[in-house]
């Protein structure tokens, strides 16, 4: 999901029709099911949460479960972090 907002920031950045992103990136390897049905939502400003937040927290909790904390020697998963 995040390489599919990125991806349609740089395409409003450099002067992109971000449906013509939508459609290039979404037939070839990079295409996922986020950039076909949340793509074109968020292009049209459509925000609203599809997905129940607390099955979203749940998820978050187990994936930080499974992740290295900085004090284990490693700052992983900083998106993680900063979404949980």
């Amino acid at each position: 999901m995040v390489g599919m907002a990125e991806s349609l920031v740089y395409a409003k950045r450099a002067g992109l029709d971000p449906h013509a992103v939508i459609a290039a990136i979404g037939s070839g390897a990079a295409g996922s099911w986020a950039i076909h049905n949340l793509g074109p939502r968020a292009v049209n400003g459509d925000f609203a949460p599809g997905f129940m937040i607390e099955h979203m927290a749940k998820d978050l909790g187990i994936a930080l479960v499974c992740c290295p904390t900085p004090q284990e020697g490693a700052e992983a998963c900083p998106i993680l972090r900063a979404a949980s």
